[in-house]
């Protein structure tokens, strides 16, 4: 997100698949955009609605797929934090919730837009229900597992280009999952002006 402000991107309209309680490094970047914020865990809506209440919002209650459907069982593994703050094993619940095809809620982003997808393996499924409203964002941001990535590049419509790869997680000591960042091969950047060359990983960095 740093990166793209940089470039002179000033995202307006943001569509956050698989909100949980937040996503503040993109809603903190950006708090003027329009959130459009994909949940099914009804649990987590009070803390959703603490975290953007001042922000321009609207929370959607419903579990995206291939196809709309009226109810499936949702997956949804959790990760329990022990009180030294160490990841213990995840747990996985089920709920019941109605599944819709992105395509179906027929949104239209409007300015520079952010599409992020994090759904717990059910990214695929994401994609191929967005075909038409996917590409309408000029980035998009999806979790993939790392022995899933060549399958979930493939998926992604070919208007887009792999542009960054962020998050790294690791997990019983090798990397488990990462965030794959999409530009829309349309969406012009300006060159970055005033980075600091020797602060690495920072956009023209000359020592890393």
């Amino acid at each position: 997100m740093m990166f793209l402000q940089e470039s002179g991107f000033d995202a307006k309209y943001i569509l956050d698949i698989g909100v949980a309680t937040g996503t503040p490094w993109i809603s903190d970047i950006f708090p003027s955009a329009t959130h459009i914020l994909i949940e099914p865990d009804l649990k987590y809506n009070e803390t959703i609605q603490r975290n953007y209440e001042n922000l321009n919002y609207e929370l959607i209650n419903i579990a995206l797929g291939a196809a709309s459907s009226e109810t499936a069982d949702i997956k949804i593994v959790k990760s329990e934090i022990a009180a030294s703050g160490e990841y213990l094993n995840g747990r996985t619940e089920y709920i019941f919730a109605s599944v819709v095809a992105l395509d179906d809620l027929k949104l239209t982003p409007s300015g520079h837009s952010i599409i992020k997808i994090d759904v717990d393996g059910y990214d695929i499924d994401v994609l191929h229900g967005g075909k038409n409203t996917i590409p309408k964002f000029d980035v998009l941001i999806i979790e993939s597992k790392l022995k899933d990535i060549h399958k979930t590049i493939s998926t992604v419509p070919d208007c887009f280009e792999l542009w960054d790869i962020v998050n790294l997680s690791y997990g019983y000591g090798h990397l488990g999952e990462v965030d794959l960042v999409f530009k829309h091969n349309q969406l012009e950047l300006e060159q970055p002006q005033g980075f600091i060359k020797n602060q690495p990983f920072r956009q023209g960095a000359e020592i890393l």
